[in-house]
């Protein structure tokens, strides 16, 4: 139950639906399940009893060596004895964790408790990622979020924080999530899903209204995304340290396609990481490393270029989409303009 509170909690401050996987709202929150928590502290406390164990003359160890014997002797476990012991549990969880050589006390005669510590630690976090990733990679709508945008800090992704334009978080988080109302999501959630004509762009009909569509490659918003590369060099000029970058700067508004969906989701940091060895990998890497304060701008960019897109794709089809306090989405029915400016 504590962890579908904080699940709900988590959903609510995000701004999702129901329908968003736990997996994305514990990574864009940069937290850890309470399960895997749980696992390392059962492990942690693993090497407690086996330190106790290595001492003839304690009462603890004496029941340890006991309990051990009973769970590892295949008969004394058939008739059930050491059932509800600790040490099954933490028997059962080395494998788990490939920490199979660490079911021998001897081993933790020289292993230090800050070490031990520090391998639980890595071992849990780094296959709860793993899990998490897979998972993700598997579901259609976060299988870009999996591969490219996941966040595997233990803060909430920078990219979502940075983002000061309340609608522009809004519609970045959805579409991180792959939970955006286009057109091929929606048809896809329809109790009779809808056909590929039905999926298309209103406004190009040149193929299916998905993300990458959308944000990168619509030609009806072509000129807010010239614009966002226009007013991303004006704030980054503001920047002390702007001048020394002004290549890179130009380099990086040369981007489109699936590195600018990236970019705008991502971040800096997500574009370096997508092509390892590409001229617009080193040159993101660069600018998100050294150009202090570009990233932060990047994001307050971007957060208001989906919020200006998503209004202006919610004026044409008859109405515009806004998150109110509450949480419940108003529509406020105006003129229809095909036009999409960002400023």
């Amino acid at each position: 139950k504590l962890e579908s509170v904080r699940l709900d909690y988590t959903r609510a401050v995000l701004g999702c639906s129901g329908r968003t996987p736990s997996d994305f709202l514990l990574c864009e929150s940069g937290q850890r399940s309470f399960a895997s928590r749980a696992d390392e502290l059962c492990l942690r406390f693993w090497r407690h009893l086996c330190v106790a164990a290595l001492k003839p003359d304690s009462l603890l160890g004496h029941v340890v060596r006991l309990r051990l014997r009973q769970c590892l002797d295949a008969e004394s476990a058939a008739d059930g004895a050491g059932r509800w012991s600790l040490l099954r549990r933490c028997l059962a969880l080395l494998p788990k964790y490939s920490l199979q050589e660490y079911a021998d006390p001897v081993r933790f005669e020289r292993l230090g408790k800050d070490e031990w510590k520090k391998i639980v630690k890595t071992k849990t976090v780094q296959l709860e990622l793993e899990e998490r990733r897979a998972r993700l990679a598997a579901r259609a709508s976060t299988a870009v979020y999996a591969n490219h945008l996941m966040n595997t800090t233990k803060k909430p992704a920078q990219v979502v924080v940075d983002a000061a334009n309340p609608l522009g978080r809004w519609v970045l988080v959805h579409l991180r999530a792959g939970s955006l109302p286009l057109l091929q999501r929606a048809g896809h959630w329809s109790v009779h899903p809808w056909s590929a004509a039905s999926r298309r762009c209103v406004f190009c009909d040149l193929e299916a209204e998905d993300e990458m569509h959308f944000v990168a490659t619509c030609p009806s918003t072509q000129l807010a995304r010239d614009e966002l590369w226009l007013h991303l060099r004006a704030k980054a000029e503001e920047l002390p340290s702007a001048p020394v970058f002004k290549a890179e700067l130009r380099r990086l508004c040369l981007l489109a396609g699936r590195p600018f969906l990236i970019f705008v989701l991502g971040g800096l940091e997500a574009v370096s990481k997508l092509e390892p060895g590409s001229s617009f990998n080193e040159v993101c890497r660069v600018l998100h490393k050294k150009c202090l304060g570009l990233s932060q701008v990047c994001a307050r960019v971007c957060a208001d270029f989906l919020a200006n897109i998503w209004r202006w794709r919610c004026r044409a089809l008859g109405g515009v989409l806004l998150p109110s306090p509450s949480g419940i989405m108003t529509l406020e029915p105006v003129k229809k303009d095909f036009r999409c400016r960002l400023f």
